[in-house]
């Protein structure tokens, strides 16, 4: 069985993020405005094929693969970064006395905003306060 994070993108797109989700059976991505991620049910040349008749071409895109693949030619390649995915698989403590979590609400979002500012794990914008809304209810 394959893990979910063989194929992180594809997963939330199938899965918890599914109604965020564009596309059809093998090809899988977010409004641009909401998120640069795409996911592939299997990343393929033919995918990133139909892929490239169905996205926008106005912003650049984010595309997750496990081992280096060929880019179909009408795609130009902005960046490639290379990385190591870490999975813990000790067992979890859970903590019963700690913070108590706080739902966030759009009021929120320019403290949201400013903390990616300091972090830079981006790339986010005041649109994406939807996408946290959808996702925790805010």
């Amino acid at each position: 069985m394959i893990h979910v994070l063989d194929n992180p993108i594809w997963s939330a797109l199938t899965s918890g993020n599914s109604n965020l989700s564009n596309g059809n059976n093998e090809i899988k991505y977010f409004d641009i405005e909401v998120s640069p991620f795409v996911g592939l049910k299997e990343n393929s040349s033919q995918n990133l094929k139909l892929l490239y008749e169905q996205v926008q071409h106005t912003e650049p895109i984010i595309f997750v693969a496990t081992e280096e693949m060929e880019i179909p030619g009408q795609w130009k390649v902005l960046q490639c970064i290379k990385s190591f995915q870490m999975i813990n698989d000790s067992p979890v403590t859970i903590i019963t006395n700690g913070p108590q979590l706080v739902p966030l609400t759009v009021a929120d979002v320019p403290q949201m905003l400013a903390l990616t500012k300091l972090t830079v794990p981006g790339p986010f914008a005041p649109e994406d306060y939807r996408v946290w809304s959808l996702l925790w209810n805010i």
